[in-house]
């Protein structure tokens, strides 16, 4: 592990997957909030499942489109909202982005880096998404999510402790 080469690409992926994640719901705040998290996240996983119909086969499709569809009448129980122009922003980049693109780029990531490496990069997903709600959208970090984050920094310098430790022991 210690001499193994590093892809760039296969980093450039994970790095480009951790910033999908950690700032999907902060674009989709209003979203969630203007439809509600059950509406929203039916809006986006439509919107998820668009990139992935031409594989899959009609029947199959026919199949979880119409549960789909029933559950949001029964668990709703009123007329559908539409989305406004400001919600599909939320919408799409929570469906699309968050969807088939990030998976296929955490998978190239997994393969070029290894699972170990690449699964230190979700302990950033937490951290970056309160740096970025802070940042842009004028979120207030308090003592809990700054205390989860110093958690966070430093099980993160423990495991890079053992890696180390472990590297220097076998032969």
């Amino acid at each position: 592990m210690k001499g193994a080469p590093i892809d760039r690409r296969s980093l450039g992926a994970a790095l480009i997957v951790i910033v999908i994640w950690s700032t999907s719901f902060s674009f989709a705040k209003e979203a969630i909030h203007h439809l509600g998290p059950w509406l929203f996240r039916c809006y986006s996983m439509a919107i998820a499942m668009l990139p992935l119909l031409p594989f899959v086969r009609r029947s199959l499709v026919d199949l979880w489109i119409l549960p789909m569809v029933l559950v949001a009448i029964v668990a709703f129980d009123q007329p559908l909202r539409m989305p406004s122009q400001f919600d599909a922003v939320g919408i799409l980049y929570a469906g699309l982005l968050n969807g088939a693109l990030v998976f296929w780029l955490w998978y190239y990531a997994i393969r070029g880096l290894g699972a170990l490496r690449a699964s230190w990069f979700t302990l950033f997903v937490p951290v970056l998404g309160a740096a970025f709600a802070a940042a842009f959208f004028s979120e207030r970090l308090g003592g809990r999510e700054l205390l989860g984050i110093g958690l966070i920094s430093l099980s993160m310098l423990i495991q890079r402790g053992v890696s180390r430790r472990q590297a220097a022991t076998t032969p």
